[in-house]
């Protein structure tokens, strides 16, 4: 869970709203004042904890990501049984998104990037579940996300802020912890 000083951002488009209102707070305070060397330099934000696959309980985002040419189909058990429909998602819209936002954000020093899945919202397609690639159901629909396209993106976000900051960043990763029942 984020902590006190954290920003929890859960959606590209809330890293411009939280900086247009800190922009507009600080440029209402630098009226009152003489330009000094600190209004001057660049701002470096608060701890980011950003919730990099929440986007895609948005119908939205999920149908820009949506890849119809990776989708299988079959039967399990010779034939037998329920239809299972997996489709693989492309988030190259989702990437993109992140990257627009977190270029016009002021950097970070401390980024944790929270890889919970979201959670089915809506109705249809939508209500679907998202799941790692390597953990798709043996059984019924889903759409699974590649661990190496997520991987790739952290890694962008990581050398982009490391970048801009022009000093040290430090990164973590939460990815939320597994209920298990007790054995009886």
């Amino acid at each position: 869970m984020a902590t006190s000083q954290e920003q929890y951002i859960t959606d590209p488009a809330q890293l411009q709203e939280s900086d247009l209102a800190r922009n507009l707070a600080d440029s209402s305070l630098a009226d009152d004042t003489v330009e000094s060397k600190e209004t001057t330099t660049r701002h470096i934000a608060p701890p980011r904890r950003l919730a990099l696959l929440q986007p895609l309980a948005d119908p939205a985002m999920l149908a820009a990501c949506r890849n119809p040419a990776s989708q299988t189909t079959h039967r399990p058990d010779r034939g037998v049984g329920e239809l299972i429909r997996h489709e693989y998602l492309d988030i190259s819209a989702l990437d993109k998104a992140w990257r627009h936002a977190l270029s016009k954000a002021p950097p970070a020093s401390h980024v944790t990037f929270d890889l919970r899945l979201p959670k089915p919202v809506g109705n249809g397609e939508a209500a679907q579940a998202i799941y790692w690639e390597t953990a798709m159901p043996p059984s019924g629909q889903g759409f699974g996300i590649s661990t190496r396209n997520v991987m790739r993106l952290m890694a962008t976000i990581a050398i982009v802020a490391r970048m801009r900051v022009q000093g040290d960043v430090r990164f973590s990763v939460s990815y939320g912890t597994v209920r298990r029942r007790a054995c009886r």
